[in-house]
């Protein structure tokens, strides 16, 4: 209801101004429910403008009030955190408001005269000060932010688990079995979404590269897991060791199954990394056939995508691809930087066309 009266008001208010386009959203009972939830990305903006907007009201109405009246007691302050309905100018008009009117008011009855009614203003200003104003506090609006879990493992995140737990790359028959029996959409994103959860926890603590991911997940996280992880090869033979290995194999089948579907696969990346090829698609369908290892090619910028391009610095979207993806490589200690590169991607193709570059690749190795 709150979002449905005040949304106009909030395309230019404060420091969390929204779009047009945001402000129109309809709350339906297939809107989002990130809408609702602070974030400074996506929906979660509405949100977080939302709540500024009635805290900046609140203040200043309440504000306003004690100025008029003089009033210099010390206001006091309530985080957003710990805010009751106690503490807000609520009232309902009838149960509160009217009471309050017809108890400071006179009426007056003369035969063959219309009834007049006096209302002692005085009066009612201090019960309705007193009532539903005095004592309100100041809101003090510390937002707790929602982050999903996936947005907040970026490549620090995987540098710093990698420093912690040295990383093994599954055997290619491993990798095989697992995506023989992960053919499910629903279960690959159920695996992957565990795999986020438990990355942002080893990334920090560390763990035991020997130690089993199911255990890891059912003991150390105490995450009841109704339906293992949906892969008997991944619960027998995945250890923490395993984590990024996993990781990137899932994301991977993940994307393609998107991509086939006409989906978009990176629909938590930045849209400034999307930009098409226009007349440049063409040549480079032919140009990928310079690729000596194709796989690796989709592996490896699939990665860089996910992990380091999805809040790219502007100023990096005009690099050209072909020395962002080797610096890349070099970066992260990769054993296999793609030679002559540029003679596949030339300098036109920039970080921008990305994505595009990517889903090229990719049906290039499906044909």
């Amino acid at each position: 209801m709150a979002w449905k009266i005040v949304r106009s008001s909030l395309l230019q208010n404060g420091p969390y101004s929204i779009s047009q386009e945001m402000c129109d959203i309809e709350v339906k009972s297939s809107t989002p429910i990130s809408l609702f939830l602070p974030s400074k990305s996506g929906l979660g903006i509405c949100a977080l403008a939302l709540n500024n907007f009635l805290v900046t009201l609140h203040n200043d109405f309440v504000g306003r009030c004690r100025s008029l009246l003089n009033d210099e007691s010390r206001i006091p302050e309530v985080s957003l955190a710990n805010i009751t309905k106690a503490h807000l100018v609520a009232y309902d008009p009838d149960k509160d408001f009217l009471p309050m009117i017809f108890a400071n008011c006179d009426y007056s009855l003369e035969v063959g005269a219309v009834t007049t009614i006096d209302f002692n203003w005085k009066s009612l200003e201090r019960q309705l000060f007193n009532r539903l104003i005095k004592g309100r506090p100041k809101i003090i609006s510390l937002i707790e932010l929602f982050v999903f879990s996936k947005d907040i493992c970026d490549a620090a995140v995987f540098k710093a688990l990698t420093q912690k737990i040295p990383q093994v790359k599954l055997s290619h028959e491993v990798q095989r079995t697992i995506l023989e029996e992960m053919d499910r959409l629903d279960d690959i994103c159920e695996v992957l979404k565990l795999l986020y959860i438990a990355i942002g926890f080893l990334s920090s603590a560390g763990g035991d590269p020997s130690m089993k991911l199911y255990e890891y997940l059912s003991s150390g996280l105490k995450i009841t897991l109704i339906n293992g992880l949906k892969s008997t090869q991944i619960q027998q033979d995945c250890k923490l060791e395993h984590i990024v290995s996993l990781w990137l194999l899932l994301s991977l089948k993940r994307a393609r199954i998107l991509t086939e579907r006409k989906q978009d696969p990176f629909d938590d990346v930045s849209d400034n990394v999307k930009s098409s090829l226009d007349e440049e698609k063409f040549d480079l369908n032919g140009r990928l056939h310079n690729l000596e290892n194709l796989d690796y090619f989709v592996r490896e910028l699939l990665e860089i995508i996910l992990l380091y391009l999805k809040n790219v610095p502007v100023e990096q979207l005009h690099y050209p691809l072909c020395e962002y993806i080797n610096a890349i490589l070099e970066e992260k200690g990769s054993d296999t930087v793609i030679e002559d590169l540029e003679k596949t991607l030339p300098g036109s193709i920039k970080v921008e066309h990305a994505v595009e570059v990517w889903k090229a690749a990719c049906k290039k190795k499906e044909d």
